[in-house]
């Protein structure tokens, strides 16, 4: 199942659902106010439907601002708050020719332990 959302603004949010978990494609610009409650949803979604994994593709976005990179850290440091059973894995995808992606997320990727990097060329 695939569900795309379009804001009145530049920001586009794409949800696919598979056995692999939920992806959410992440295209345009993206505040940290957007950030925040989107990841609020993915989280509450993935709990709520027990998702293995949550892949945050963000290879198609515009560069973050400090407070949108700080909302994608506390997202995934809520994985520490969760009961073992609860957790499910992240996956943060990237384009290796984006230099701000590859710097910001490796810098998540080392603070949060349940963060894996999925770079694509």
């Amino acid at each position: 199942m695939t569900v795309e959302l379009v804001s009145g603004r530049d920001e586009r949010l794409i949800l696919t659902r598979g056995p692999e978990g939920l992806k959410a494609t992440l295209k345009g610009t993206a505040d940290a106010a957007f950030m925040t409650t989107t990841l609020e949803a993915l989280h509450q979604d993935a709990l709520a439907r027990r998702h293995a994994a949550v892949i945050l593709d963000l290879s198609q976005l515009a560069p973050l601002e400090p407070a949108a990179v700080k909302a994608v850290i506390k997202w995934a440091m809520r994985q520490a708050e969760l009961e073992p059973a609860e957790r499910y894995a992240i996956a943060l995808t990237y384009s290796e020719g984006i230099s701000w992606q590859k710097v910001s997320l490796a810098a998540i990727a080392h603070l949060c332990p349940y963060v894996r990097l999925a770079p694509i060329a």
